[in-house]
């Protein structure tokens, strides 16, 4: 899904909508973490027997019959950090995704590697080794 078109936002807020209103209620009544993922474990195993409108199959078949068509997951995790090389300006500033970070002095003048991993609250400056910033 891509989450700058705005045609896919009714078909996410859609199933979203739907799963609330098939798994979460009636409201799980739990006191830990666990017994929530427990229960939700049971609900969700459950609606795999429920034959959908229009739909000849359950859900479960459904899936037993798309999963012939998946492709395994790969054997490494998929970095999907926004990396990219930029230079030291002269004020010991790196400009990347229109902010600035400051740098060591000694490294005016020098082009540097910025990441930023998925997470949003943390970017990387990578210069003879990784520091966050």
């Amino acid at each position: 899904m891509n989450p700058r078109a705005a045609h896919e936002k009714g078909l996410v807020e859609g199933l979203v909508g739907y799963i609330r209103r098939n798994i979460f209620v009636p409201v799980p009544n739990v006191n830990a973490i666990e017994e929530l993922q427990a229960e939700l474990d049971k609900r969700c195993l459950k609606y795999q027997d429920k034959h959908l409108q229009y739909r000849p199959t359950t859900v479960k078949e459904a899936l037993t019959l798309e999963q012939q068509h998946l492709i395994p997951l790969p054997a490494r995790e998929f970095d999907y950090a926004r990396t990219r090389t930029a230079e030291v300006d002269s004020l010991s500033l790196v400009k990347f995704d229109r902010n600035r970070y400051s740098v060591p002095v000694a490294l005016v003048g020098k082009t540097v590697t910025v990441r930023r991993p998925g997470v949003h609250d943390r970017t990387e400056l990578e210069h003879g080794g990784p520091r966050g910033v």
